[in-house]
């Protein structure tokens, strides 16, 4: 068991940084003075969400302190009417995720209850009431900046503390995650969490389970460090994503955005070597709405929704690759025209004789028929490098691109039955298949267009939120959620890698783990530069599932200046996931001083069938990996003076073993 403990006042909170937020209700917190200054207590202060109209209410004490807990993020508006005095109202107040959003003295004027005092609020430039670093991103701001790939991790690197290695996302995806690193942290030591359910896969922790998009944000609020026990789990960071929802009026949006290479210049190399501009091609459609779910009587509504969907159809260039192939005379066992990167000719040894072969010619009936297949599988020469002291350092080049669409849905209920009780429930899913034939992880070590895979990533997310007032100082809140992906891989073009097909006829140990008859690893061609390699993943066909399942319990509790909290995290997961062993064989033609059979030449070899060494696995395992965070915490946020805030908190980890 391991636990963490943070204690601190506003001036100097100190605590190591926890990455996951599993809450994301915040706190409203002021004090309410006459014009002398003293308190004017059992005033009723009531709160108003602008959106929904769902309103709560408190009671100032006989300090003249009062606190909202469990408070949504949202804009609200406060208004209290106290006897002998104007009504006041103050609108426009901003609660994110996890505040704790102090409104400061609050001092009434004296006058007649018809009277009203109306204040605009401004969001507070620090954090007041909390020693908390965070940053917060507003759905105006995300949605007034120009990101060319509509991802809001874009935004992130502008904010302090962060440092963004990615050049520049192209569209949400799930790998859009990638390149963050938060306060000097690990890039896989961050979290993001939806809603407050977690979107990380946990198998890397470098990929998320969804891919929010721009139009279904409310905010997005980075935690950095010194935050309170409620948030725990892991170091190096939080990304907290919150959705929109709906409103008494129903609001709307369409968008259309388009890129195409036709608006684009070529580059340099490409001129260079005669090809044309890649294909660059974006087409992304969105739509969004919320309101009541009645149209009729809006304004009594309780239940609302919103629903979003971002269509995205691309076509992705994998660039240019450029290798060396087995050329048109060396297939037929005539090294005479083969020369290294130096333009010096390379000469080819007879494994029997220790000695060149005459005229650098290996004879017709030394061929190996599956070492013959083997070089034939491989692409004719179609490039000469226009820079003559390149023309030997390869004579092929692939230049693809290839089909990448997207859909991603979300839709959620708001449900405000009485005054003490706010829900509401959010799905999301996420379509995500692209076809590379090369440059992307599951393609493995392959440099050239072998084959396209069909490479799928579709996620889903669920979190439904209740957050209940128990008589006039005690708040519950409870989360339910649900994340999940799954991905998968096959060939678009399983004859291109058939042994059958390819005439390779090379026996195996265990072909019961190759039921595909896939093409074997090629690890290594001695002697040859840059050479054509077709060594594709070792977990194809791929399969990878992950179930996260958890349940947050948080209860508050308002004891005079003290603001108590305690909850409990229970996370389980589920991964289930075949793992990468080389089960259809793995053979190098690397060039080896200590093998007899030394031709000195990896091309050379192969047509002779002499392999410097061969591998495959006994066991083709499949994991199922199952694990259950077990965490709880309590923490006081004691309004000690005017002036001084001391947050005090412990969290209890328990990792149960797998």
């Amino acid at each position: 068991m391991a636990f963490r403990g943070c204690v601190g006042a506003i001036l100097a909170l100190l605590c190591p940084a926890a990455a996951l937020a599993q809450n994301v209700s915040a706190r409203v917190i002021g004090s309410v003075r006459d014009a002398s200054g003293a308190a004017v207590p059992g005033v009723t202060v009531k709160l108003i969400n602008e959106q929904t109209g769902a309103a709560r209410n408190a009671t100032v004490d006989a300090e003249g302190y009062f606190v909202f807990g469990d408070v949504l993020p949202g804009r609200y508006t406060l208004e209290i009417q106290a006897s002998g005095f104007k009504n006041h109202r103050q609108a426009g107040i901003e609660v994110s995720a996890g505040d704790t959003r102090a409104l400061g003295e609050i001092t009434l004027e004296l006058g007649a209850v018809t009277e009203v005092v109306t204040v605009e609020d401004t969001v507070a430039p620090v954090q007041l009431a909390s020693g908390e670093k965070s940053s917060l991103i507003t759905a105006e701001e995300l949605e007034n900046t120009a990101l060319r790939g509509r991802d809001f991790l874009d935004m992130l690197r502008l904010l302090p503390g962060v440092v963004d290695e990615s050049e520049g996302r192209e569209v949400p995806g799930p790998d859009g995650i990638r390149g963050l690193f938060i306060n000097g942290a690990r890039e896989n030591q961050k979290n993001m969490t939806v809603d407050g359910v977690t979107n990380m896969d946990t198998g890397s922790n470098n990929t998320t389970h969804t891919a929010p998009t721009i139009d279904m944000i409310r905010e997005v609020k980075v935690l950095t460090s010194n935050y309170q026990a409620e948030f725990g789990r892991a170091v190096g960071g939080t990304i907290i994503v919150i959705t929109k929802g709906g409103g008494k009026e129903y609001r709307g949006s369409v968008g259309w955005f388009f890129r195409n290479e036709a608006l684009n210049a070529n580059d340099y190399f490409n001129n260079r070597n005669g090809l044309p501009r890649p294909p660059y091609r974006f087409n992304i459609a969105s739509w969004s709405l919320g309101g009541p779910v009645w149209p009729r009587n809006r304004r009594q509504a309780r239940l609302f929704f919103f629903a979003n969907q971002e269509f995205t159809r691309q076509v992705v260039y994998y660039a240019a690759r450029t290798v060396r192939v087995p050329n048109l005379l060396e297939r037929e066992g005539d090294f005479t025209e083969t020369y290294d990167v130096n333009n010096r000719r390379i000469t080819v040894y007879d494994p029997l004789t220790g000695q060149p072969f005459p005229g650098n010619l290996i004879p017709k009936d030394r061929h190996h028929p599956v070492g013959r297949a083997l070089l034939n599988m491989f692409p004719k020469p179609n490039f000469v490098d226009p820079e003559p002291s390149r023309v030997n350092q390869w004579n092929y080049i692939s230049q693809i691109s290839g089909p990448y669409p997207r859909r991603s849905d979300t839709i959620r209920i708001d449900w405000n039955p009485v005054s003490r009780w706010q829900t509401y429930f959010r799905y999301t899913q996420n379509a995500d298949e692209q076809h590379p034939a090369y440059g992307v992880w599951i393609n493995g070590s392959v440099n050239y267009d072998l084959t396209p895979l069909t490479f799928k990533q579709p996620g889903r997310g669920f979190t439904a939120n209740f957050s209940r007032t128990i008589g006039a100082t005690w708040m519950n809140e409870t989360l339910l959620g649900y994340s999940m992906n799954r991905l998968t891989s096959r060939p678009d073009r399983p004859e291109k890698i058939s042994r059958k097909a390819l005439g390779l006829n090379l026996p195996q140990w265990h072909p019961e783990f190759n039921p595909g008859g896939y093409i074997p690893n090629i690890t290594a061609f001695g002697n040859v530069p840059n050479a054509v390699n077709p060594s594709l993943h070792n977990a194809l066909p791929y399969r990878n599932v992950n179930h996260i399942f958890s349940i947050v319990d948080n209860l508050s509790k308002i004891h005079g200046r003290h603001y108590l909290r305690g909850g409990v995290y229970i996370e389980r997961t589920r991964k289930d996931q075949r793992q990468g062993t080389p089960v259809r064989g793995s053979i190098s033609f690397a060039d080896d001083a200590n093998n007899p059979l030394r031709t000195r030449y990896g091309f050379a070899s192969a047509l002779l069938g002499i392999m410097t060494s061969y591998q495959e696995a006994t066991n083709l395992p499949y994991g199922l990996y199952r694990f259950t965070n077990f965490e709880w915490y309590v923490q006081d946020n004691w309004k000690v003076t005017r002036r001084l805030v001391i947050d005090a908190g412990i969290r209890f980890y328990r990792n149960l073993p797998q």
